[in-house]
């Protein structure tokens, strides 16, 4: 009741969250009565014109990209108060909520492992990135299937003012390849850096790193200063220490070239290649979204 302006033509539900990005609502649009997420910019955000221009380029081309693996937004629109995008909802759980109880067995692990890397190799080769990849973007359903939301959203952080940025974790430093830190380009190998950092916490239960900040996470990133996989982890075999390192190198020339690439070393070093295909996992997550 508070929203002193709301964006015709959905019903709102109830608040689902806030950051310094944006705020969040659960809603039904009026049209079809489908359940749908409504995002609703900071006002500084309407204010910029060559940010919010550049942030629907990077929409329309997410819907141009047909991916069901890709949440796309059904509707986005720029008003006197502020930039709203309207996304279906889904009651797939994010990857943070499933990590709450631990990490993941290396069988589950790794189904995510494919659907993200066969994703993420789409989404390049139609010549887009995430550049901002975290739990909270990656939905997780039956299989282990997953999808990529908030494509399209880095551009935010990366166009906004320094000042502005500083309030904002898009990209989150953790899970950001250095060269975000350090904000020169980012390409599809900044994906798989970030690729890296979720597959070491869903095999470990633990983050990476355990510092926040920008300049804390760069220099533990420049001295690859963090605990290996198997250490942290003594049930995972030693090998997989080498892949992680390897797709966590601090030169992206260093790293594997390709979701898909990094994606097959690692299940071979966690002896997990031979999966059956199109099988649900017996341990496939179940949703605890209310």
């Amino acid at each position: 009741e508070s929203l002193i302006e709301r964006l015709d033509g959905y019903e709102y539900q109830n608040l689902l969250g806030s950051s310094g990005l944006a705020v969040t609502y659960r809603a039904l649009s009026n049209e079809d009565r489908s359940e749908v997420v409504v995002k609703n910019l900071r006002s500084y955000f309407a204010q910029e014109n060559e940010i919010a221009d550049a942030y629907f380029d990077e929409l329309n081309s997410v819907r141009e990209l047909a991916n069901e693996s890709v949440v796309a937004p059904i509707d986005f629109r720029k008003t006197n108060r502020g930039i709203w995008v309207v996304y279906p909802y889904t009651d797939w759980d994010t990857l943070d909520k499933l990590l709450i109880t631990g990490a993941l067995t290396p069988q589950d692990a790794s189904r995510v492992s494919e659907s993200l890397a066969k994703t993420l190799d789409g989404l390049h080769a139609a010549g887009m990135t995430h550049r901002n990849l975290k739990p909270q973007n990656v939905f997780v359903g039956p299989g282990w299937t997953v999808r990529l939301g908030d494509v399209g959203a880095a551009v935010l952080g990366e166009k906004a003012h320094l000042l502005i940025r500083a309030t904002l974790r898009t990209p989150n430093p953790i899970y950001a390849a250095p060269e975000q830190g350090l904000r020169l380009p980012a390409n599809s190998v900044s994906d798989v850096y970030s690729m890296g950092v979720l597959m070491y916490e869903m095999l470990t239960g633990a983050p990476l790193f355990s510092v926040i900040g920008t300049a804390a996470v760069l220099t533990l990133q420049k001295e690859d200063n963090y605990v290996d996989a198997s250490v942290r982890a003594t049930h995972l075999p030693k090998a997989v220490d080498q892949v992680l390192r390897r797709a966590l190198s601090y030169q992206p020339a260093d790293r594997y070239q390709s979701a898909g690439d990094y994606h097959r070393a690692l299940t071979k070093s966690l002896g997990t290649e031979r999966l059956p295909q199109n099988e649900l996992s017996e341990s496939s997550p179940v949703n605890t979204s209310t």
